[in-house]
């Protein structure tokens, strides 16, 4: 069970595009309330399959984003077992050359987890 009231709402939305989307704009805001929430580690061993899979996706967007805004990144967030063994790649429906142009571009944040997104997709204006 993710025990991060904020991470686990985001969750429980049906739409993962939808919960990722806010994620997004709440990183785009620098929304403090959710930050300091980041400083209190999530239980990762009391996490089902689905959560650890919406996890390593959020973390890499989390870590990302913290790292722009030159906020110190809690521990947690980098734990190993928040990365994918497979590339996973947003958006999903991608060629084999737009899936090679991510792995090479993409920063390490991203890298680390197996986790790809077209940056100009996750940037907010």
């Amino acid at each position: 069970m993710i025990g991060n009231r904020f991470l686990k709402e985001l969750y429980e939305i049906k739409d993962e595009d939808t919960g990722l989307n806010i994620l997004l704009e709440t990183l785009k805001r620098k929304d403090h309330e959710f930050i300091n929430s980041l400083n209190y580690p999530v239980n990762i061993d009391q996490c089902n399959d689905n959560e650890i899979r919406f996890l390593t996706i959020a973390c890499s967007l989390i870590d990302y984003y913290l790292q722009e805004a030159g906020i110190d990144i809690p521990e947690w967030l980098r734990d190993s077992r928040l990365c994918f063994d497979t590339p996973y790649y947003y958006p999903s429906r991608l060629g084999d050359f737009e899936k090679l142009k991510l792995m090479i571009s993409c920063p390490g944040t991203f890298r680390a987890r197996n986790v790809y997104f077209d940056l100009r997709g996750i940037h907010r204006v």
